[in-house]
């Protein structure tokens, strides 16, 4: 019996029950305004002042809501849009970069490979139509409301050489 009671006391068991909380209205106002600003600086301090909460209770009350940092979060927007940018557009990697609201190209490849398994380099040469299924379907789980790759892709001659 007291095993159980520990067992439903720990940590994991809180994450577990983390996605069956509806979404929040400061999280979806949160959502939202990284959506429309990830370009520009955001930061804890200023996302928290948004919703009235302090920058650390809105840490955590972020994370138990979304099951990521606030930084993952703003991360893996901006890493969504860098992969259709990488893909869909003929703009250099450290135009993309950028654009799309990182500050540094090393920080951006690093982070880049980190998270996707595979250089920014990889992804803006040509690509067999498979490895760009895979790169819509993990853009997709990061973020819904990135928007979607366009069902037609450019041949590898429509690319420029960089």
């Amino acid at each position: 019996m007291l095993k159980n009671s520990i067992s439903l006391a720990s940590s994991s068991f809180a994450h577990a029950e983390r996605n069956t909380l509806p979404e929040s209205r400061r999280v979806c106002k949160v959502k939202d305004h990284i959506n429309q600003n990830y370009t520009r600086e955001l930061s804890l301090k200023d996302l928290s002042q948004m919703v009235g909460m302090s920058p650390v209770a809105f840490s955590r009350f972020f994370k138990l809501r979304t099951g990521k940092t606030l930084s993952d979060y703003i991360i893996d927007i901006r890493l969504g849009y860098a992969s259709r940018m990488l893909v869909d557009s003929n703009k250099t990697i450290s135009e993309i970069c950028f654009e799309c609201g990182f500050n540094n190209l090393s920080n951006f490849n690093r982070i880049f490979k980190k998270k996707r398994n595979m250089t920014p380099q990889i992804i803006q040469g040509p690509l067999p139509e498979e490895q760009i299924n895979d790169i819509k379907e993990a853009a997709g789980r990061d973020n819904s409301s990135v928007p979607s790759l366009p069902v037609s892709y450019r041949s590898p001659s429509s690319r420029p050489a960089h």
